[in-house]
């Protein structure tokens, strides 16, 4: 009875001010979680009334286009609104199923795959498979050749070609084929004492490889000395990550996933080292080089770098691609077009 009056006559505070050191700590703790509590709910409240608002803006303006199309490449984005890479991603579709009526098929290397366009021709590495067309026609590009390895890979690979020779990764190994003949490709060897699953990229005597590393996937640039073809070496493994490589037969240039786009000094060729970098907006994926620009495949954008001074690469400009996850990213300056493959067995070919 004497508490009961007690805890009618005495304040809250009281209360508090007069129970044990442990009984007070409980208390801190409790409001400390309800404080973290309620600003979690005032934070997504905020965000989602932002999201509704970007809806309705989006949607405003998309009942005024003319164009579905190219509103879905350079109409407003609205963050952070979803419905824009909703959109990109049903033209996407769109885009695919039209081809597909029209005869236009991609083949075994379509999907997931690597690509180096040498020419006239080009390259296409895919699962379990080389496949060589011939592009001289870009709206009706033909089988040349082919070459099947049946060796289980499910990796996208990468390849790259010099004179009569392709060097590519299928199944986990570097493979060299003889190509001087299309229709009658030849298997010359492979590296068999460590994995090579990436793009890959030729400087002098080495052979550059951006390996897929483990679980949860990390990056690495490995090095294979191909001075004898018949028996190429694995000399380094840098671990530079490189989701994307390239070269210009001076510098080695990497799409590095997380950390952005990446320059690369080869004085040492056996051991690169970065000179300059730009942190890209998003997850680097693809990269190619043309004069003093590289061009970086980066989540939702092609972001297009100055790389006049290589310790001090400068974003220029952005062009908004959508639908993310590009395998290839190559480019044809005698046809001043960029050619993207994108995962779906997508191809994209811009402008530049």
């Amino acid at each position: 009875m004497d508490t009961l009056a007690y805890t009618k006559s005495g304040s809250v505070i009281q209360i508090v001010l007069n129970t044990t050191p442990f009984a007070k700590l409980i208390l801190l703790v409790l409001l400390i979680f309800s404080v973290i509590s309620w600003a979690i709910i005032i934070r997504k409240w905020l965000f989602y009334r932002a999201v509704r608002n970007a809806n309705r803006s989006y949607l405003a303006q998309f009942s005024k286009r003319q164009d579905a199309l190219q509103f879905s490449r350079t109409g407003p984005r609205f963050d952070p609104s979803a419905m824009p890479a909703v959109l990109s991603a049903a033209v996407l579709e769109w885009q695919r199923l039209t081809d597909s009526r029209s005869g236009i098929r991609p083949g075994p290397a379509s999907a997931d795959a690597a690509m180096q366009i040498v020419g006239d021709y080009a390259y296409c590495v895919g699962y379990h498979s080389l496949q060589i067309f011939n592009i001289d026609s870009l709206q009706s590009p033909k089988l040349a050749g082919g070459y099947s390895f049946n060796d289980g890979s499910w990796n996208r690979g990468g390849i790259a070609v010099r004179g009569d020779y392709a060097y590519l990764t299928s199944g986990g190994r570097l493979k060299i084929l003889n190509i001087a003949d299309p229709t009658n490709i030849q298997f010359i060897a492979q590296t068999d004492s460590i994995t090579a699953t990436g793009p890959v990229t030729l400087l002098g005597n080495y052979c550059y490889v951006a390996d897929v590393v483990g679980y949860p996937y990390s990056y690495s640039l490995k090095i294979i000395d191909i001075t004898n073809i018949y028996n190429p070496q694995f000399v380094n493994d840098t671990h530079i990550s490189a989701r994307d490589i390239c070269t210009d037969g001076i510098y080695l240039y990497t799409a590095s996933d997380m950390q952005g786009f990446k320059v690369l000094s080869v004085d040492d060729p056996v051991h690169p080292t970065v000179i300059g970098s730009y942190a890209t907006s998003g997850i680097a994926e693809g990269v190619a080089i043309s004069g003093n620009y590289a061009f970086v495949a980066d989540s939702d954008d092609i972001e297009i770098i100055n790389i006049e001074n290589h310790s001090n690469p400068i974003l220029i400009n952005r062009c908004f691609i959508g639908g993310g996850n590009f395998v290839a990213l190559k480019l044809q300056p005698k046809l001043h077009i960029a050619v993207l493959a994108l995962m779906e067995s997508s191809r994209l070919i811009l402008e530049m």
